[in-house]
């Protein structure tokens, strides 16, 4: 099955409550899988779209370390 892109401005009811408090956020968010998991916490990780490919590994290393931890109390 092929999931597809969700695309939410922020005047949808489905936009993250916290993103509406920060200083300028997003017009528009992107979003795969499962929408409803915006409204809870968690963190992101955020970078850059010209990033080198040290610190694309390392990003990519921390976020499997990070999910598996995750997984641990599921």
């Amino acid at each position: 099955m092929k999931m597809e892109i969700k695309q939410i401005k922020y005047g949808d009811c489905e936009y993250p409550e916290i993103l509406k408090s920060i200083k300028n956020p997003p017009k528009q968010l992107n979003v795969l899988g499962n929408v409803g998991l915006l409204n809870k916490p968690g963190i992101a990780i955020i970078g850059s779209r010209n990033c080198t490919e040290v610190g694309r590994k390392i990003a990519e290393n921390f976020a499997q370390k990070l999910s598996s931890v995750r997984s641990m109390y599921k």
